[in-house]
């Protein structure tokens, strides 16, 4: 995004949008991975979690598994609508 759009709510509403989406779909939590943005997820409400602890099915993405490094922070949330 760029420096002048930044701030006037563009991401939290894609959050909102996906969110919801995937509430309609039967999801109930939202996982992330980011090496960028963590502070943005955590302001939407998302907390950090240990790699370790994410479901097998989070792990098993090749997000988790080979895309993201190491480094990249797990954030994740409960989804409601």
């Amino acid at each position: 995004m760029r420096e002048e759009q930044r701030g006037k709510g563009a991401a939290r509403a894609m959050l909102q949008l996906l969110s919801t989406r995937a509430f309609e779909q039967g999801a109930r939590r939202a996982f992330v991975l980011t090496t960028t943005a963590a502070d943005l997820f955590r302001k939407a409400g998302y907390a950090d979690m240990d790699r370790s602890a994410a479901p097998a099915a989070i792990l098993g993405t090749p997000q988790a598994a080979s895309l993201c490094p190491s480094s990249a922070t797990l954030l994740a949330r409960r989804i409601t609508l």
